[in-house]
């Protein structure tokens, strides 16, 4: 989720609002489009400080004993850093995380160093061998955490947290399991069971979103909203936009699906618009106006001639053609009269021949048409082919009329 910057007033109201049970904190973290982390450290702080001393940007000195009581408190398991917080009045949970990393203490007493400031030992990345080798040490010298830091570069913390998870669970409490899984052939039944649901349910959820997706373009597609724009991909980050607005569904999951780079997105999000786009704007308002006011009976050359004398905006008849499309604009196209008049004839002639279009001698059965001819000045002739279905030759007569008739 993308982070937004809240002023301290609507912090406040956001902590107010979750201590009041208006919402859960996943809730209340959509609502203002925040992090959901960013929200706890707020809970947090207001419920050390108030209204008054939460949100007062200046540094609070905490007294050597205090720290050291904390950090010792911690080690020794007896709350954590949110509750330690809370019980000694610290302001963020990152001052205490402060202390713990450069903190080295013995046997409860903070050690300083040649200027009287804190000795640091950093803590490193070791193997199973090397942890097994610290504990070893450590308690064949008395549980000293301090000698045992010094001596393998490690930090005072970690050789305790070691030898505290070795008289608890053994050799494996040991074994490094951070961002490990448990492999599927360790699981019980029931675990089982419950990883193939979620499996279920992420595909299951997966194809949704994928479905809505190519819904969503083919809406767009058949819409047209796209092709004013010069920016590449419009489609899809429109689709994006709009079903993580309607629905909810995760930005980066709605660009792994349809192949685009999350960063691309909010670029997009975040362009400044061109002239050009600019200009399409004033023009497609120009084009809605003349399209009101001609009731929709002018089409693109017409619009053309229409903009250069009304809003002085000259413009190629394309350019307008394809504006209109856009938007989907079309010009109404008005039904022509009928100039003729279907009846019923009077007379219908009698079906002699009976598709039998043979003779036996000549002059038995004939077929003839008569065809229309105007010429000169309102004249006439009338063509009458005559065909003898005996020898199939053709006997052509005509007569000649002045005039209308």
């Amino acid at each position: 989720m993308k982070v937004r910057e809240l002023t301290w007033a609507d912090r406040i109201r956001a902590v107010k609002e979750y201590l009041e049970g208006e919402g859960s904190q996943e809730e209340i973290a959509k609502r203002y489009e925040v992090d959901r982390a960013s929200l706890r450290e707020w809970i947090a702080r207001y419920q050390v400080s108030g209204d008054s001393l939460m949100w007062e940007q200046k540094r609070t000195r905490y007294t050597e004993a205090l720290r050291s009581r904390v950090v010792k408190e911690y080690l020794e398991g007896k709350g954590s850093q949110r509750e330690l917080c809370k019980k000694y009045g610290i302001s963020t949970r990152r001052i205490l995380q402060g202390w713990l990393m450069c903190y080295n203490v013995q046997e409860g007493t903070q050690k300083g160093g040649d200027k009287g400031e804190n000795r640091m030992n950093k803590g490193r990345k070791t193997s199973l061998e090397e942890r097994i080798e610290i504990v070893s040490y450590c308690i064949r010298n008395g549980k000293n955490y301090m000698k045992a830091a010094e001596k393998y570069k490690v930090s005072y913390s970690q050789v305790y947290q070691w030898v505290k998870k070795y008289e608890e669970y053994g050799a494996n409490g040991l074994l490094d399991r951070r961002g490990r899984r448990k492999q599927f052939c360790e699981m019980s039944e029931l675990e089982k069971l419950q990883a193939e649901v979620r499996l279920k349910e992420a595909e299951v959820k997966r194809l949704e979103m994928e479905n809505d997706l190519l819904k969503k373009l083919s809406a767009l597609e058949k819409g047209g909203g796209c092709r004013l724009s010069r920016v590449r991909q419009e489609k899809q980050y429109l689709a994006i936009q709009a079903l993580n607005r309607e629905k909810g569904y995760p930005i980066a999951a709605l660009c792994r699906i349809i192949g685009l780079n999350r960063s691309s997105y909010y670029k997009w999000i975040n362009r400044d618009p061109g002239a050009q786009q600019e200009a399409d704007k004033q023009l497609i308002h120009c084009l809605q106006v003349l399209h009101e006011e001609s009731r929709g009976i002018y089409g693109y050359r017409r619009m053309q001639i229409n903009l250069q004398r009304r809003f002085n905006i000259l413009c190629n008849k394309k350019r307008i053609r394809r504006v209109m499309a856009a938007i989907g604009m079309k010009s109404v196209i008005r039904k022509k009269r009928p100039r003729h008049v279907r009846s019923t004839p009077e007379v219908t002639a009698e079906n002699i021949l009976n598709r039998q279009f043979y003779a036996n001698k000549t002059n038995e059965k004939w077929l003839t048409d008569v065809t229309e001819l105007k010429y000169g000045n309102g004249e006439k002739m009338y063509l009458s082919a005559i065909l003898d279905l005996k020898d199939k030759k053709v006997h052509l007569q005509n007569k000649k009329t002045k005039g209308p008739t």
